[in-house]
């Protein structure tokens, strides 16, 4: 594995908020999730040789079981993912 990475993404009523930041599955920055966080997304990227494309995806790790799945939408359409 040439590179891999990856970054929590924190979606408030105000937007996003960056995470906690990996890089090969270890913990470069510790940012804790916001206490008014909906939903939590993972955005990684994996790169086999130094030459190849990296391969992105995004995978949800965490929702709020308080927020609903509208709310959750209606938030998301205000705010796209980073």
């Amino acid at each position: 594995m040439w590179d891999s990475y990856d970054i929590d993404y924190h979606l408030t009523p105000n937007g996003w908020v960056t995470g906690t930041k990996y890089s090969f599955g270890k913990a470069r920055t510790m940012t804790p999730r916001p206490a008014d966080c909906v939903l939590t997304l993972k955005f990684s990227v994996r790169q086999t040789y130094a030459s190849s494309p990296g391969e992105k995806s995004w995978s949800e790790i965490w929702k709020s079981p308080l927020a609903t799945n509208e709310y959750v939408s209606k938030l998301q359409r205000t705010f796209p993912r980073p």
